[in-house]
């Protein structure tokens, strides 16, 4: 009795909540400067495709943690939980993903706060807020004149700077509010995100920048920040946000595509996820690509130039991957683009959400496998079913 007390303590100790982190001061004294408000019912620019064969184990992902709407008639219009629930929503037509409701945030606004002190919130690893900064009055005199907040939860790896960072930043020049030499206050990059600086280059952000781990606490005098109604809930991220941010970043990366164009396969060679059989997906893509004039290339994300990188995405005409991080290189994909993605039954998480906001075709694959499993057996019927619904949708496509 004792150790379920003990484990049932921890566990609503340790619960991942929502925390508001501008103090009631700070928010009092805002000024609203612009407001963007989405569509009321956001729909995704990108195309959908599905094995009819493995409609039954699509049905059989689930995942835990995730908003889900509040029927009370108190508190906010949507409540995180953390039980499992199936992933993919709206089946046998996928509408949505359990992460990410595209309908969820309504509209953002930035606004300006004046004389804030910006300091690091202690129990961000459990807060459900976009940020993970404390903003509360500052008592002293600034040290910074100017400065947006940008401090993401995550935002030091590359897989949650493209997909919880990158789409806000994209913004500070939709707002002419924000001053040019405003500093950035962001997360450093982990060591391996190398490619940091070229992300921003390439949106054409040139703001100086302050990253968090270089203060205790910070004073500015002029902060501006996205506030996201009816709250700063992550994991939500709007659809349009992300196809703006593809569309800049595409305009100003896209090389012309020369010659046939290209299926990869990324091999990540990582503890987890691999394909356990390499040679059967090279032999019958291989086959594949001869048919249909296209040329197969066979990657590991970490043997590669971010240049390199760019290259072979910016050429892809399908995608074929286990869930992972180099997947997010489907921002340097051009719309026309197919992602493959395997994914496990259990704990599952994909980049539908993502894919789909950017426009291009997302084929989910699932997998009887866990999301830790070092490797997913993917056998040759699974290809053939897979190649069948891509040649059906080829042929539809160019009617």
């Amino acid at each position: 009795m004792i150790r379920v007390l003990t484990s049932q303590f921890y566990r609503i100790r340790n619960r991942r909540r929502y925390r508001e982190v501008f103090a009631h001061k700070v928010r009092k004294g805002s000024e609203v400067l612009a407001d963007i408000e989405f569509p009321e019912h956001q729909k995704y620019p990108g195309r959908v495709l599905q094995v009819p064969s493995n409609l039954s184990l699509l049905e059989k992902c689930q995942k835990s943690g995730s908003w889900v709407i509040n029927h009370l008639p108190l508190g906010r219009p949507y409540v995180w939980t953390s039980k499992q629930r199936r992933y993919f929503l709206g089946l046998p037509n996928i509408s949505h993903s359990l992460a990410a409701d595209p309908n969820l945030l309504k509209s953002v606004r930035l606004e300006k706060y004046l004389n804030c002190e910006v300091s690091p919130d202690a129990a961000s690893n459990q807060s459900l807020n976009i940020y993970s900064s404390c903003v509360n009055q500052a008592l002293k005199d600034p040290e910074i004149e100017k400065a947006i907040l940008m401090d993401v939860s995550g935002g030091e790896s590359f897989q949650h700077f493209i997909q919880d960072c990158l789409p806000l930043i994209s913004l500070i020049q939709q707002f002419p509010e924000i001053p040019n030499d405003a500093f950035l206050i962001i997360r450093r990059p982990a060591v391996a995100f190398i490619s940091f600086d070229t992300y921003l280059k390439k949106l054409n952000i040139n703001n100086p920048i302050i990253f968090t781990d270089e203060y205790s606490s910070l004073k500015v005098k002029e902060l501006y920040s996205l506030q996201f109604k009816p709250f700063n809930a992550t994991y939500s991220i709007p659809p349009l946000l992300y196809h703006y941010m593809y569309e800049k970043f595409q305009s100003n990366s896209s090389p012309q595509i020369e010659g046939n164009r290209i299926v990869l396969v990324i091999d990540r060679r990582e503890k987890i996820r691999n394909f356990d059989n390499m040679s059967l997906l090279h032999k019958r893509l291989n086959n594949w690509c001869k048919k249909n004039s296209l040329m197969l290339k066979i990657i590991n994300i970490k043997e590669l130039t971010l240049e390199e990188i760019q290259s072979v995405f910016s050429q892809a005409k399908f995608v074929f991957a286990i869930h992972g991080g180099g997947n997010y290189n489907m921002i340097w994909a051009p719309q026309d683009c197919t992602l493959i993605e395997f994914v496990p039954t259990n704990a599952t998480d994909s980049l539908l959400h993502l894919v789909l906001s950017f426009g291009q075709t997302y084929l989910p694959y699932a997998l009887p496998h866990d999301k830790g499993d070092a490797y997913f057996k993917v056998s040759a019927s699974d290809l053939e079913s897979i190649l069948q619904v891509l040649d059906l949708s080829a042929r539809n496509f160019s009617t």
